[in-house]
């Protein structure tokens, strides 16, 4: 879909795209073709789209033959697309906030999820497809630039943080291309990048998930501090792991990389579950 044709779209039907939900439309297909290219999908494939929009990335995921369960929250914006798209029947268009739904319940097999998130909930958005790690084939997202830097910075550097540790840790990441801003209605001030997300094996498993996150949330908090003393108001046996793992009493937890990380979580919490 070209910019004349969305913005007329959205003039005729009263449609005003916002930045609080991050409404910016990428508006050319070559690039998103380019991107299905790279992603191998296949006839038949169980696709979850995050942020319908006005159908474009939709219809090419439906031209590929996928079954595609789409979730789009602004009424407006369902009403039209639900109206261009009614005919496919291998699409399920849910009026719905992503965020609140059993996405999982969808989908009888793994699915492949292939999105482009809005940036200020990216993050909540991430979250809830690591738990659900086990049912995902892969992951294509179109993030904006920053973000995909942070999600890619090492642990052990300064840009790290709870989700970049999260995501890399049961998943390999890489950007598959670099989006100009000029190519989104309405623009945006920042590039962005396709993320491409593959689940690595075997990575945590399903029951070390919740406990793995509430660590991490204890020593990200309040980041420029010391870790020891908040995982000591935490658990118990914090000393001891510290010293069995021969690490320093001063590190922070920007600093530890993710195999420092998974000791700390099995001399601290594996045992007990």
């Amino acid at each position: 879909m070209h910019t004349k044709e969305l913005i007329a779209l959205c003039s005729e039907h009263g449609i005003y795209l916002t930045k609080k939900r991050g409404q910016n439309f990428l508006v050319d297909s070559n690039i998103i073709e380019s991107v299905l290219k790279k992603s191998s999908l296949v006839r038949g494939d169980n696709v979850l789209e995050i942020g319908t929009g006005l159908g474009a990335l939709t219809e090419l995921l439906l031209s590929r033959d996928c079954q595609v369960v789409s979730y789009e929250i602004d009424k407006k914006i369902y009403a039209v697309v639900n109206e261009r798209l009614k005919h496919h029947s291998k699409l399920k268009l849910l009026h719905a906030d992503f965020l609140k739904s059993d996405f999982q319940g969808q989908f009888k097999k793994p699915f492949r999820v292939v999105a482009n998130i809005p940036y200020k909930i990216a993050s909540q958005i991430l979250m809830n497809l690591w738990f659900a790690k086990e049912n995902i084939q892969d992951i294509m997202v179109l993030v904006q630039k920053e973000y995909g830097d942070r999600l890619l910075a090492p642990a052990g550097s300064r840009q790290t943080g709870l989700l970049s540790v999260c995501m890399q840790t049961d998943f390999n990441l890489r950007v598959v291309r670099k989006v100009s801003r000029k190519v989104f209605f309405p623009e945006p001030n920042v590039d962005s990048v396709f993320l491409s997300l593959v689940p690595r094996l075997p990575g945590l498993k399903a029951k070390h998930r919740i406990p793995f996150h509430t660590l991490l949330k204890t020593s990200f908090h309040e980041r420029r501090k010391k870790l020891l003393p908040k995982l000591k108001a935490r658990y118990p046996g914090a000393v001891e792991a510290f010293q069995t793992l021969q690490l320093q009493d001063n590190l922070r937890a920007e600093e530890i990389d993710l195999a420092t990380w998974m000791d700390i979580f099995y001399a601290l919490i594996d045992h007990k579950i």
